[in-house]
């Protein structure tokens, strides 16, 4: 019945949501370490996966804001880039 209350409350659950999968992804990093090709990076990857993690649980609102910004900017250059690869393209017709 609240459009604003709604959008605060996905925006609250999927940066929650998404701050626990950056940490268990960390920590599946961190556990599957013996079997990395390259340990440094999968330490590396680790750590910052779990910083990341913990940073967006204690400001979810925030983080969903980041992330939307970057999903929206993200989108903006990939449809320019697939507008310029529709009037260079060649085919075979």
């Amino acid at each position: 019945f609240n459009l604003g209350q709604t959008t605060v409350w996905l925006a609250l659950f999927l940066g929650i949501l998404v701050g626990i999968m950056w940490i268990v992804e960390g920590i599946v990093a961190l556990s599957t370490l013996g079997d990395a090709a390259s340990k440094g990076w999968s330490i590396a990857f680790a750590i910052l996966s779990i910083i990341a993690g913990l940073v967006l649980l204690f400001s979810p609102i925030w983080g969903a804001v980041v992330l939307w910004w970057l999903i929206g900017i993200s989108l903006i250059v990939l449809g320019l880039v697939n507008i310029i690869r529709a009037f260079t393209f060649k085919g075979a017709i």
